[in-house]
């Protein structure tokens, strides 16, 4: 069998580039090694914030509405997938060569390759044993498959998926620890909105132990005991559940057989179209190393297509939102306070209760900060922590976008009463000279 471009990976990215080269009138093959949908569907970004929203809305915990979201996204996909004939093969191994790929031995030929195969967690080895076992100490691709709410869970790792899983743990009544190696948390986030995610975490009696170290994990039939060093002093805790969130790693190896680059991490190495050493295969996603967001994955897919039939540049860096889903949401974009020069800018803050809207809605927490150059008054950096900001920092990403100055922003009309009201009082009621 020959085809146009032969998509090795089915999550976000794959999908993207499958539906835009097909598009073209491409001829298209999908080879995906587990489900169709990938990381970010099965066991990522779907089943997490279904809990997550399940978890602020209910505190009832339903296992079948998970599975119920689940199928219905992945059948979508599907019958989106047979009404553009886009072939696809699923639960599958693949092995590659420069021409072509051999699935359930046969040899399937490709003009292009695109590699979306994403990353996997990283474990830990205690006595050389992965100390893994599916049942309670588990990682991000097995947490979702409890079938009750513990009473204690135990992260190592505090980073995202750490604090969005540990928020949701907390809604829903767990006790929550957090066991982090490194002195400082969250060090990507904007001082001031750190600040209040610490006092956020006291409130909640989330608990988290710095300068951990000197790991010991042993699993029984009910529990896991974690005994560790924090700042010195000797800790025992009993958990239902261990997890481990300690960040991905690529699922590619230096002894790969066709010869394609990676970088020190085991990320392949693409130029700025996403192409590697090898002129016919391309990479995209996770697999080309961070950052790790399914919304930029499926960017890439779109790009790639841009770029290989349209023949457009785009370059590597560009604007990126974030957010992280925790209770409320911390969303950002841009340059971070600390990272300025003093006197290079100026900030606007506002608390959200004090707006119309958070007044008709009840809403008692969050905060607004936007930074702005001095040199020619545009926004530089947005930092967001209040109720439904994922929906707010798409505006400020357009802001950015279309680099408009303070007036402008001013300008824009603002439905009242909105949560958008926020970015213009910000502004207006700000104690600095903007």
């Amino acid at each position: 069998m020959n085809y146009d471009f032969i998509i090795l990976g089915c999550g976000p990215a794959g999908i993207s580039a499958a539906l835009n080269l097909k598009r073209e009138n491409n001829k298209v093959l999908c080879i995906e090694k587990n489900k169709i949908g990938g990381e970010c569907l099965n066991y990522g970004c779907i089943p997490s914030k279904t809990f997550i929203e399940m978890s602020k809305r209910s505190n009832i915990f339903n296992r079948n509405k998970v599975d119920l979201v689940i199928n219905s996204i992945y059948k979508d996909i599907k019958l989106k997938f047979n009404s553009m004939n886009i072939d696809f093969i699923e639960n599958c191994k693949c092995e590659i060569k420069k021409k072509y790929v051999i699935v359930n031995k046969k040899l399937i030929f490709y003009k292009k390759l695109i590699i979306s195969t994403g990353t996997k967690a990283r474990t830990i080895k205690l006595n050389g044993k992965n100390i893994l076992n599916k049942r309670n100490i588990l990682n991000n691709k097995t947490i979702f498959k409890i079938k009750k709410i513990p009473d204690k869970v135990v992260f190592i790792g505090c980073g995202v998926i750490s604090l969005e899983l540990g928020f949701m743990f907390n809604n829903f009544g767990s006790k929550v620890i957090i066991l982090e190696s490194k002195n400082k948390i969250m060090q990507n986030i904007d001082i001031d909105i750190l600040k209040k995610l610490k006092l956020e975490i006291r409130k909640r009696n989330i608990v988290i132990y710095k300068n951990t170290k000197d790991l010991k994990v042993e699993a029984c039939n009910k529990n896991v005991k974690i005994n560790f060093i924090s700042d010195e002093k000797k800790i025992n805790i009993k958990s239902e559940i261990l997890m481990l969130s300690i960040g991905k790693k690529s699922v590619f190896n230096k002894e790969n057989k066709i010869g394609i680059k990676l970088d020190e991490n085991n990320f392949i190495k693409v130029n700025s179209d996403y192409m590697t050493n090898i002129k016919n295969i391309y990479a995209i996603g996770d697999i080309i190393g961070e950052p790790f967001l399914a919304y930029k994955a499926e960017n890439d897919g779109l790009r790639l297509s841009e770029i290989i039939h349209n023949k457009e540049k785009f370059g590597k860096n560009f604007l990126l939102p974030s957010v992280i889903f925790t209770t409320p949401e911390i969303s950002w974009i841009g340059k971070r306070e600390q990272e300025l020069k003093k006197g290079s800018y100026t900030k606007a803050i506002i608390n959200i209760p004090n707006i119309c809207y958070s007044k008709c809605k009840g809403i008692k927490f969050g905060i607004l900060k936007l930074i702005f150059s001095k040199k020619n008054k545009k926004l530089i950096g947005a930092h967001l922590f209040f109720e439904n900001s994922k929906e707010i920092i798409f505006s400020l990403y357009l802001i950015m976008k279309f680099k408009m100055d303070i007036k402008e922003i001013k300008r824009l009309l603002y439905i009242h009463p909105s949560m958008h009201e926020a970015i213009k009082y910000s502004i207006i009621k700000s104690n600095e000279k903007i």
